[in-house]
């Protein structure tokens, strides 16, 4: 295996944990990044915590399928 192709494998296995956590440790998420920025010392809250779930699984939903898609792509078209 080359550079490219270990490289292209973690940052996939990275993108499948991070889809997978915010898909379904979405509170958790939230919570870590609310935490990031009181580190920083900006105050974030959601205006609304039930859209706010419902946006952050949605992105992992999406970062899931663009993972698989990339991977995909990669495996037939480009290798």
């Amino acid at each position: 295996m080359s550079v490219v192709e270990i490289s292209l494998t973690g940052f996939s296995v990275a993108a499948g944990a991070l889809s997978y956590f915010l898909c379904f440790r979405t509170e958790k998420a939230i919570s870590l990044q609310i935490r990031f920025y009181t580190l920083i010392n900006w105050r974030v809250e959601p205006i609304s915590m039930e859209r706010e779930i419902r946006s952050t699984r949605f992105m992992g939903e999406f970062l899931f399928v663009f993972t698989v898609l990339a991977c995909a792509y990669y495996v037939f078209f480009v290798r």
